[in-house]
């Protein structure tokens, strides 16, 4: 079956596709500028989205090889997700953060996490947990465009940070497969209320759809 879950791959190494597209543990880009440090390696996630019969869009993790939406046509995009801090109540003189350190799982646009790969694999900047991002967020929608710029000063991890990151929960703690029965729940109208497939198939693709990665394995 294809990959639809690929955890925990380093940084310079991810193989981009043309489509990358919340709760406590996620962290979304505001409009404006937001500054953040890439706190972990990053995770591909395969998802659909797809309208249900009250008019709302939901999203789907892919079942790969078992997935009903791919059977009845839909197409997966593929998404990143990653630790971040966000450093908006970080104060750059006195060095340290007005509150509690925020850690949260980001799910990044396309863009972004092309940036972010690109700078990993630069002499000049190596890697992306070492030094902070300002992230600039303009437009609305299909209009919406990111600029990803690295702060040029590296700084370490702080051993307060570190601690921060360690108590975040992983992407694959948080980023579980759809059932079959959450599935049919939906009520999706591109499956017109009937889905293919049973809980036991999906089992079995899901032991398989999780391989673990690094961020310079991606070209």
């Amino acid at each position: 079956m294809s990959d639809t879950m690929s955890f925990e791959n380093d940084w310079g190494t991810l193989n981009i596709g043309s489509n990358v597209g919340s709760g406590n543990n996620f962290f979304q880009l505001k409009d404006g500028e937001n500054v953040i440090r890439i706190a972990g390696k990053p995770s591909m996630i395969r998802t659909h989205y797809e309208k249900s019969q009250d008019g709302k869009f939901k999203r789907i993790i892919c079942l790969g090889d078992v997935c009903p939406i791919c059977e009845a046509g839909g197409k997966p995009r593929t998404q990143y997700q990653c630790k971040v801090i966000d450093k908006s109540n970080w104060d750059s003189k006195t060095k340290e953060y007005d509150g509690d350190i925020s850690v949260k799982i980001a799910t990044l646009p396309q863009s972004v996490v092309k940036d972010i790969n690109n700078y990993a694999n630069d002499q000049d900047y190596g890697n992306p947990l070492n030094y902070d991002f300002k992230i600039t967020k303009t437009g609305k929608l299909l209009s919406t465009s990111y600029s990803t710029v690295p702060r040029p000063k590296q700084e370490l991890l702080t051993d307060e940070e570190k601690e921060a990151i360690k108590k975040c929960p992983n992407v694959q703690d948080v980023t579980k497969p759809n059932t079959i029965a959450e599935i049919k729940a939906m009520k999706l109208i591109i499956l017109d209320g009937e889905l293919m497939g049973d809980e036991q198939e999906q089992s079995k693709s899901t032991e398989t759809q999780v391989k673990d990665s690094s961020w310079d394995d991606f070209d």
